[in-house]
């Protein structure tokens, strides 16, 4: 004869079907954040930003030297301002985008020939690149390590506690510290890069917020009714500086 088991309800197959769903999603999340730190301390300790030491700025007739950086590669090649570059190593170089892939496309040391329009007469200038401070990248680092505790942290909280409010609010303050402290962006601005940028300045905005919204309602809502609009009033900054922030973006792409 066989024996069955014991029959499972279909209420409580419902929720551990539910649990594993949610498992999964929580540890792909981790995941992907995780891949997005190790992605960012690999950019950080390989990538190398190049500067010619000017400021250009877009005008009608291509990009105008404002000012220079005083004893930079520009001014040491003998750019002034009010110069305007026609081309780069022989390609035209009309758009501040252009110049930037020129530049990162290069090495420390790298000589560039510029051709320039100094009052109607073209000149040619050799500008020899340099590197532009990374700061202390060994900071970032252990800041790094910090922010994937953060991330452990709230993924094996979320992993072992319902999905309820408290365990979800826990959770974004974890991501957001991670956020803040493993996400830099270096300059390179490659898709990957932008995604850095906003994750790390969007962390920065609304960690504050979440964090004193958490405070105020964990472990139990500590506001009375009566005070509930200070929920909304706390994210209201972060969300107007990221709009305007979003705006001015668009604008000056």
């Amino acid at each position: 004869s066989v024996l069955l088991g014991p029959a499972v309800r279909p209420e409580r197959l419902t929720s551990m079907t539910r649990r594993h769903l949610k498992n999964t999603m929580v540890v792909l999340a981790g995941v992907a954040l995780a891949a997005l730190g190790v992605y960012n301390i690999v950019l950080k300790a390989s990538f190398t930003l190049m500067d010619d030491g000017v400021f250009w700025r877009q005008a009608p007739q291509g990009l105008v030297a404002s000012r220079l950086a005083p004893g930079g590669p520009g001014a040491r090649a003998g750019v002034r301002a009010g110069d305007v570059l026609i081309a780069v190593d022989g390609e035209e170089a009309l758009s501040p985008l252009r110049l930037e892939s020129a530049l990162a496309s290069r090495r420390p040391g790298s000589r560039l020939t510029y051709s320039l329009l100094r009052e109607e007469e073209r000149r040619a200038l050799d500008v020899v690149l340099m590197p532009v401070p990374r700061g202390d990248v060994s900071a970032f680092y252990y800041l790094s390590l910090a922010g994937f505790f953060c991330l452990v942290v709230g993924t094996v909280v979320l992993l072992r506690r319902p999905l309820d409010r408290a365990s979800l609010h826990f959770y974004s303050v974890c991501v957001l510290f991670f956020l803040l402290y493993s996400t830099s962006y270096t300059g390179k601005l490659s898709p990957a890069d932008w995604v850095l940028f906003w994750a790390d300045a969007l962390a920065v905005l609304f960690l504050p917020a979440v964090f004193l919204h958490f405070c105020l309602t964990f472990p139990e809502r500590r506001l009375r009714a009566r005070w509930m609009w200070v929920v909304p009033a706390l994210y209201m900054p972060a969300l107007v500086v990221t709009g305007a922030a979003v705006m001015s973006h668009a604008l000056l792409a």
